[in-house]
């Protein structure tokens, strides 16, 4: 399941479909990694992935089509609805980063809204308490591997043979799902927020693993995705499927390694590599520019031959030497740890981030390639006429920029994850704190602190009402820090102007 926190926090999930086998196991396997629940959630979404020529990539374009995301506007407030794969994850992460360094001058909004072992119907009770507070034009919705019973459901999954009962089960969970999902459409409507629809990702059976094996349990999550493209094509809702692209990409993954796979250990809860092609994916469908600048110049006759994204200032030319003011109007991605262990697998470079410098009319030989004070590395005239891309390069003051973007947006993540430790611990308190019982749930919460410590109970359970105490005590200052990290976010993302020069390398 999408990772279970324990018993006693999601008393919703547990009656909707009763408590799953794989509750004590998940709960104590997890929380054993890491004293602290957000170094567990952490860990659940790291994969060592390998890394592949871009000729060994799958070909994805095939099974993203272009335009069915509308691409964000300037002053949208989107909030991304869903489970632990939302909760804990960071393709949502990864989609703002884009937005905020490719269109610095459109300013949105994204909050994590997921709750660890959430369904379409968890969603529905949390709307007021959790998600509509923010104020969101637009929700990602992303259910569906808890609710198709793919990531916990024995009766349903890993059956060799599945009789008719067990296959009329699976319909009746599919059809579910659909009523569900149907009646959280018919809130945001009545709201006026427009739903942004997610096929789910895949729970992987593929992967060669000893243990516990949902065989099927991937149908059922194409039946609810299934649903979800016939409410698209008859209601005109945006709409973006996950599950074919990991597909393909978990299958070239396993042709390398049978071992690996684009989701972690438990087959269901994606690595970098995964959140990365989800947000990779959910761009696409946007028709987002891979460009962050392009500049074409011709050095035998001083001439600007196109300037894309970017204006050049007092272009001067001669026989050995090129230079220029650059003004972009884009920062490129950052080139982080989280890029690097994802670009193996997913283009991000060649499909979402090029930033070329291209100069022809050279004389053979080497160039260096310099931006303000900084010395890009030696370029051939004919590497130079090809292009060179900037956007990779550390030296590259415009990437400078774009880490130290980077640093914000991963603080106002984390922070993010914070409060959604708070929440996940106050998905049976909802009405409770509606009615402002908030000082009463608190005291409530350090009198079982206090027990659990005089009884001597796990370290899990005394871990967990510590960080819900801690967190809560610090709400007010971190929400209020996630909004300061916003507003700087917004004045820290623009592109400023740099001196470029490339000229002939001394031998």
């Amino acid at each position: 399941m999408a990772s279970l926190p324990g018993r006693d926090i999601i008393p919703d999930v547990l009656a909707h479909f009763g408590e799953p086998p794989v509750l004590n196991h998940y709960t104590n396997h997890l929380m054993k990694l890491s004293k602290h629940f957000l170094s567990v959630i952490s860990s659940l979404f790291v994969f060592q992935g390998l890394t592949l020529v871009a000729d060994e990539r799958p070909n994805y374009a095939v099974t993203i089509p272009a335009g069915t995301v509308k691409p964000f506007m300037n002053g949208d407030r989107i909030a991304f609805l869903g489970d632990s794969i939302t909760s804990g994850g960071n393709y949502h992460k990864f989609i703002f980063t884009y937005w905020v360094t490719r269109y610095p001058s459109i300013k949105i909004s994204y909050f994590n809204k997921g709750i660890f072992s959430d369904f379409v119907t968890g969603g529905i009770n949390r709307l007021d308490f959790d998600v509509l507070k923010e104020k969101p034009n637009k929700i990602v919705i992303d259910f569906g591997m808890n609710d198709s019973g793919a990531s916990f459901r024995k009766d349903l999954y890993g059956i060799k043979d599945p009789d008719q009962s067990i296959l009329d089960n699976r319909k009746k969970t599919v059809a579910s799902f659909r009523k569900n999902i149907a009646q959280l459409l018919a809130i945001l409507k009545e709201k006026q927020i427009t739903p942004i629809l997610v096929g789910a990702t895949i729970y992987d059976e593929t992967m060669v693993k000893e243990g516990e094996n949902h065989l099927g349990a991937n149908s059922g999550i194409q039946a609810c995705i299934r649903e979800l493209q016939d409410l698209s094509a008859k209601n005109g809702y945006e709409l973006v499927d996950l599950n074919a692209p990991m597909l393909l990409a978990n299958a070239v993954i396993q042709k390398a390694d049978p071992k690996g796979s684009i989701t972690s250990f438990d087959r269901v809860h994606p690595g970098v590599q995964g959140h990365w092609l989800m947000a990779y994916t959910f761009l696409k469908a946007q028709n987002v520019t891979p460009c962050v600048a392009k500049v074409s110049i011709d050095a035998a006759t001083t001439k600007i031959a196109s300037a894309e994204n970017c204006e050049i200032r007092n272009l001067t030319c001669s026989e050995n030497s090129v230079s220029f003011g650059y003004v972009p109007k884009s920062l490129p991605l950052p080139w982080n740890k989280e890029y690097r262990a994802a670009s193996g697998i997913v283009p991000i470079t060649e499909e979402l981030n090029q930033e070329l410098v291209q100069i022809n009319g050279l004389k053979v030989g080497k160039y260096s390639l310099m931006i303000d004070d900084s010395n890009l590395g030696n370029y051939s005239a004919e590497e130079l006429q090809q292009g060179v891309n900037l956007a990779v390069n550390l030296e590259n003051p415009e990437q400078k920029q774009a880490l130290k973007l980077d640093a914000l947006i991963q603080d106002q993540a984390a922070l993010q994850g914070k409060i959604r430790m708070l929440r996940q611990g106050d998905v049976s308190l909802s009405k409770r704190f509606l009615n402002g019982e908030r000082e009463k749930i608190i005291a409530e919460k350090k009198e079982k602190l206090e027990e659990a410590k005089k009884a001597n109970k796990s370290s899990i359970e005394i871990d967990r009402l510590t960080s819900y105490l801690t967190y809560i005590e610090q709400e007010e200052a971190i929400e209020s820090r996630i909004l300061e990290i916003q507003e700087q976010v917004y004045k820290e993302n623009k592109p400023r102007q740099h001196m470029i020069k490339i000229e002939k390398a001394l031998p």
